[in-house]
């Protein structure tokens, strides 16, 4: 019986690179980290909105609303900061199949987003960022990028 994650690399290395789009958890990676984190922050009971909580007398209910959201948001974290190491790669060769002149460094990606526990949290949104200003990011059209 092979592992979840031998069966999950022999389905990457299986699947032709135009078809698993990378940019997918840098993109995860940075809206957990930047926008869905914040937000969880701000809608807690002990945060800003606090008060309106408590006077609607939900205060509990949105606590623990916000715990399981929490958790499940750090999950989505973690699976997007190991794919994100491996799509700065993918991604780059994906780059190279196409007619821009846009190909990212991924070594260079890879070693910032190991530096220090935190790199990740420089390197995905440069990355993101600079993929979305150079070759677009895919988000909402029907084909892929």
């Amino acid at each position: 019986m092979a592992s979840p994650i031998a069966e999950w690399l022999v389905t990457v290395r299986s699947t032709p690179i135009e078809e698993f789009a990378w940019w997918k958890y840098h993109v995860s990676f940075f809206i957990g980290v930047f926008v869905a984190f914040p937000l969880i922050l701000l809608s807690s009971p002990d945060g800003i909105l606090g008060g309106l909580w408590r006077f609607f007398g939900i205060a509990g209910e949105v606590r623990a609303v916000l715990n399981v959201t929490l958790r499940a948001l750090g999950v989505v974290i973690a699976v997007s900061w190991i794919g994100s190491l491996f799509g700065y790669y993918y991604d780059a060769r994906y780059l190279d199949t196409l007619e821009v002149d846009y190909s990212p460094h991924w070594k260079a990606y890879v070693v910032l987003h190991l530096t220090f526990g935190i790199g990740a949290f420089l390197s995905v949104p440069i990355y993101t960022i600079q993929r979305l200003r150079h070759v677009g990011i895919p988000l909402f059209a029907n084909e892929r990028l």
